[in-house]
């Protein structure tokens, strides 16, 4: 019985705790939601919006659209395509793929420094003052390319878990070990049939 009271709490911790967290992280979305709220859009993102709806509706590589070369479909464009799915053609689908993108790229930062932190609470202080409550122009700046920054700050985290475990592959690296090498292999192959249609259409 006491083995079972021992389970018991340990699920309450955690289930509390996480609870906890997603309504902080909630919190923390909606503190950004709003501070994207008040920078204007421009052409670049609002082609991402109706780049996202194309691929929502079947164009998953973008036919017929003539891009500069690099086409963000395994990096911005997942969280556009995550936002025009529930908000369709709108200024409100850019808000919430910014912000979710910047809420993700903290979340990979806290990842790759939680186990170097000391046991000082001054230095989470100074990662939330620094990192948490950006400035309007970093907000701006990182609207784009952000995806792509997470991405690889999650595969430093995961190579330096298992380099401290001494782990050579676990089941959940092997699978996002593919899920990286899905996202790399589908981008190449949208970046070149994006550049088969520049030549195309300039032809």
């Amino acid at each position: 019985m006491k083995i079972w009271e021992k389970l018991y709490n340990i699920f309450s911790r955690c289930f509390y705790r996480n609870i906890v967290l997603l309504f902080l992280i909630l919190i923390y979305f909606n503190y950004i939601k709003f501070r994207y709220k008040n920078i204007v859009t421009n052409s670049d993102l609002c082609n991402m919006v109706l780049e996202a709806n194309d691929i929502i509706h079947g164009n998953f590589f973008l036919n017929d659209w003539h891009l500069t070369g690099l086409t963000f479909i395994t990096t911005d464009l997942p969280y556009y395509m995550l936002s025009t799915a529930v908000f369709g053609i709108s200024i409100r689908s850019y808000v919430y793929a910014s912000a979710l993108m910047f809420v993700v790229f903290i979340i990979s930062c806290y990842l790759l420094i939680k186990d170097k932190l000391p046991e000082n609470k001054l230095y989470i202080v100074l990662f939330i003052c620094i990192a948490c409550i950006p400035s309007e122009f970093a907000l701006d700046v990182m609207r784009v390319h952000t995806a792509d920054v997470a991405l690889s700050l999650v595969g430093l985290y995961i190579i330096y878990n298992n380099s401290i475990n001494h782990i050579t592959l676990t089941f959940s690296s092997c699978v996002l070990a593919w899920f990286f090498f899905t996202l790399l292999a589908a981008g190449r192959i949208a970046t070149q049939r994006a550049a088969k249609n520049d030549q195309f259409g300039a032809n």
